[in-house]
């Protein structure tokens, strides 16, 4: 029974699923929403914590809201220094060099 748990997952990982999706079909309000109360319901995995913050400061990035990508970035940071995005995710022009400029500043 303990197995099914993980199967079916936490309300965490789910709003963390779902908050991707919506990211990834440009519904950047819905994103917010679901990695928000994500992180609210503090993740399990250190890794899930950090893709929220990360997605979440994409969204913040893509809607022009510098300040809050660039807190959201230093979160990520805070739970795992080292830190690096995706090569994919790093030659981004919006959140790239918000990125690399947070973590310069580590």
């Amino acid at each position: 029974m303990l197995g099914m748990s993980r199967v079916l997952g936490t309300s965490a990982e789910k709003d963390l699923a779902a908050g991707i999706r919506a990211y990834e079909n440009g519904n950047y309000e819905e994103a917010e929403r679901l990695l928000l109360r994500s992180i609210e319901e503090k993740p399990t995995f250190k890794s899930d914590q950090i893709n929220a913050h990360k997605h979440l400061a994409f969204v913040y990035c893509v809607t022009n809201q510098e300040r809050q990508c660039r807190e959201e970035f230093r979160k990520v940071l805070e739970i795992d220094p080292r830190f690096e995005l995706e090569k994919s995710e790093a030659g981004h022009p919006i959140w790239g060099p918000v990125f690399r400029s947070v973590r310069s500043k580590k």
